[in-house]
């Protein structure tokens, strides 16, 4: 097949504008039916499927989202992996050892907090060393439910009862209710 025979799905202007592609998994999603929205009546641009599914396909994720709903505000990325890898280590932070500590820090760094910005529901900032959460992160709690119930909760570090989305896009926090 010569490059004039291609489908045009594989058709673009220019190559590195990946938008050109007619993918029909790839929709304006707060246009779709079921979009998350705001109290006020607006929309919000909604997670899709794949994003929800990837998110909370790894625990050390899971853990994060759980314990950014519970603390509800911005804490220290050292807070946070010492908390994670405690609740891994089935110790406490007083307790942990390096080799305990090291690998979830570098997981956190590296991969899970890079990957859960990027889907804009933590606001992560290696260089002040800060993790928070956003107004789209209350949009996991539904699924974190289901998973929960499929997979069984964690009893260390449970969902908390009344977890309510903010009321506009304005707000940067998570409302959170729990003890931390």
């Amino acid at each position: 097949m010569t490059s004039d025979d291609s489908p045009a799905i594989w058709k673009r202007d220019d190559p590195t504008d990946a938008r050109e592609y007619d993918d029909p998994t790839a929709r304006e999603s707060d246009t779709r039916e079921g979009a998350a929205t705001r109290s006020d009546g607006g929309r919000r641009s909604e997670l899709d499927r794949e994003t929800l599914f990837d998110l909370l396909s790894s625990t050390r994720r899971r853990h994060v989202v759980r314990y950014l709903l519970r603390t509800g505000g911005e804490i220290p990325f050292g807070e946070l992996t010492d908390r994670i890898a405690a609740l891994e280590a089935g110790t406490t932070v007083e307790a942990l050892t390096d080799d305990e500590r090291k690998p979830v820090y570098v997981s956190l760094r590296q991969t899970h907090l890079p990957r859960l910005h990027e889907a804009g529901v933590v606001r992560y900032d290696p260089d002040q060393g800060t993790v928070g959460p956003t107004a789209r992160l209350a949009d996991l709690v539904p699924p974190l439910r289901a998973v929960d119930e499929a997979l069984g909760a964690d009893p260390a570090l449970p969902l908390p009862d009344d977890v309510t989305p903010p009321l506009g896009e304005e707000s940067h926090g998570c409302t959170a209710g729990g003890s931390g």
